[in-house]
């Protein structure tokens, strides 16, 4: 009912740091973004560092579909940097943004390990709305991880709402929901916190940063900490999780 109640504008910036929109590239268009990911944990008194990179290569398909692919490598410490796995994903866009009442979109990615021994699938189903001043979106995701022939399930709602005051700031607000079905049931354990959204004048160049806090269970007091900016289809991510990981998107755009 929210949703219905938006006008429609155009898309083009983010406006939130985990949940998508359900916009997709033109036909033709190509990213190729890369993604810097450092996670410090205490191992034995120690503060360890470990790397993650992404490299992807993204692609308009059609109008409504875009497609990506990733290779993953990863470093633990004084590692070497091993290729750890790669990603397969796709987003469809059900009707061209800002035409019905809400925008819909459904996302599908398989992530797979290089001996095939372990997998994981992950589906969203994304419902956005935007105009010129509100944004929002919801992502109701479902991944299941498959590892020596057991499954875990992870239910991961996100939602995010933002609200342009000033042609270059919006303020607002995100929050996300995750159950773990495993051997035992996890969660659900609720994180939510603010947000902040600053553009230049046509939205070429943008920040946004949110922060949530763990409010249930043993992430209670956790953080997680994610900003993306923007300059003209060229991009860079920050995320933070729990003590420090940071997540950075270098993208390169070419229509």
């Amino acid at each position: 009912m929210f949703f219905a109640l938006l006008p429609a504008a155009f898309a083009g910036e983010r406006f939130h740091a985990w949940t998508y929109d359900a916009s997709t590239l033109p036909k033709g268009a190509v990213e190729i973004e890369h993604y810097a990911t450092v996670e410090t944990h205490h191992e034995d008194g120690e503060l360890v560092a470990g790397w993650e990179h992404q490299v992807e290569l993204e692609l308009g398909i059609t109008p409504a579909l875009e497609g990506g692919l990733y290779v993953v490598a990863e470093q633990e410490g004084d590692a070497a940097l091993t290729f750890s796995h790669f990603k397969g994903r796709l987003r469809y866009r059900f009707w061209p943004v800002g035409t019905q009442a809400v925008d819909l979109a459904g996302y599908l990615e398989y992530v797979g390990s290089p001996t095939f021994e372990e997998h994981e699938v992950e589906a969203k189903l994304i419902v956005s709305k935007e105009s010129e001043k509100v944004r929002a979106a919801l992502n109701v995701t479902a991944e299941f991880e498959i590892e020596e022939g057991e499954v875990e399930t992870v239910l991961e709602p996100t939602a995010g709402l933002a609200w342009r005051v000033t042609p270059h700031v919006a303020p607002g607000v995100e929050a996300k929901l995750e159950t773990v079905f495993g051997e035992e049931l996890e969660g659900p354990f609720v994180w939510a916190g603010p947000s902040v959204h600053l553009s230049s004048q046509g939205g070429k160049l943008f920040w946004t940063t949110a922060v949530i806090i763990g409010l249930t269970g043993p992430t209670r007091g956790d953080a997680e900490i994610e900003a993306r900016s923007l300059v003209d289809r060229k991009s860079t991510r920050l995320n933070s999780s729990h003590l420090v990981i940071s997540y950075a998107v270098f993208c390169l755009k070419k229509k």
